[in-house]
Parts: structure tokens; sequence; C-alpha cells
């Protein structure tokens, strides 16, 4: 049975990003930032998990991202030196009903979300080793940010991916607004 997860400090120490550490203070998290151009950012991936997963999945992102090359060594000034990761971002959300709604289901989310230096190749590979390492906590991808499932692999995690395929069918028989992408991740 999944249950709330109490969070420590040591479970969540490793969110020490480029650009923000975050604290929990009183079962509050608190962030320090630092001021970032928004010119230099280009890319977001993001995650969404069970909350009660929450922790392990956290643990499982820790391990991967402790050697995103650049971590931790931006000077200010000059965007290459920013490295790959530009700060990490977590969110909790209420669960809801929509049948392709990333926070789908019985159980409330945390959202996982990385800011990414403008490094497609390196990003993409952030992108695939988050989407492994989250594969057994069954993470949704944000529909709008980087990720590289396909159909198969959503459709096991949307239960009404068909009905939500038939009701686009239904709505626009000849394909008017699908695109590759649609066709490849959705096969409308």
């Amino acid at each position: 049975m999944c249950t709330t997860p109490r969070w420590s400090k040591n479970a969540l120490c490793f969110l020490r990003c480029s650009t923000s550490v975050y604290h929990l203070i009183n079962n509050i998290f608190v962030v320090e930032s630092r001021e970032t151009r928004m010119d230099t950012i280009a890319l977001h991936t993001e995650f969404f998990v069970d909350l009660c997963d929450a922790a392990a999945a956290l643990r499982a992102v820790q391990s991967v991202a402790a050697h995103w090359k650049g971590m931790g060594t931006w000077d200010g000034v000059h965007p290459e030196t920013a490295g790959l990761n530009i700060t990490c971002e977590l969110r909790v959300t209420k669960c809801d009903s929509g049948w392709m709604s990333p926070h789908g289901g019985s159980k409330d989310k945390m959202s996982i979300h990385f800011t990414l230096a403008n490094y497609p190749a390196q990003a993409a590979q952030v992108v695939d080793e988050l989407q492994r390492v989250l594969e057994p906590f069954r993470a949704r991808p944000h529909w709008g940010k980087l990720f590289s499932m396909e159909h198969e692999q959503l459709k096991s995690l949307y239960p009404k991916m068909e009905a939500f395929r038939e009701l686009c069918r239904s709505h626009d028989p000849d394909g008017v607004f699908t695109n590759p992408w649609t066709k490849r991740v959705l096969n409308l």
C-alpha cells in the first residue's frame, strides 16, 4: 500500500542543482536561487510519479544526475560554463480523472522537472536516463516537454488512451490535426 512519504533531509540532499539549493525546513521546501538569463535556457523535461513513490524515485534520479557534466560550474556570466542542468523543480499535484492527464489516477503525484541548457544531444541522453530510472515508478511525461517514449510504452501508462484515440478520430476523421509527433506518440 502506498502512503505519503515523510521527507527527510537525507532523502532530498541531492537536490543541489547548478542553479538552486533546496532545503526542507519544517516540512516546507525553501529554495535559494541564482538569477538565470532565460535566453540561455531552452530545454525542459518533466515526469510525474505517484507521491508515495517519490522518495525512491528521487533517489533513482540522483543516481544518474550525479554524473551530469557541468553540475555547479556556472560562473554567473558565460552561458557555456553553466553545464547541462540549469535547475530541478519538484511539485506535488492532486490526482485527477483526465484520460491523458499526467496526474491521472487515484494517487497524488510528485513532479520532477529539469531545465536543461541548450545542448540538444546531451539533453536527449538525460531524458533517456531519466525515463530509464523512472520506468519502475510508471512515470508519466509532461506532454509539452522533452520525452522519448513511444506509443506502446505510453499506452501502458494511460489506460484510456484507446478511448482518447477513438475520440480524436471521430472529431478529426481525415487527420487534419495530426502531425508526425501525434502519429508516433499517440498513434493517430
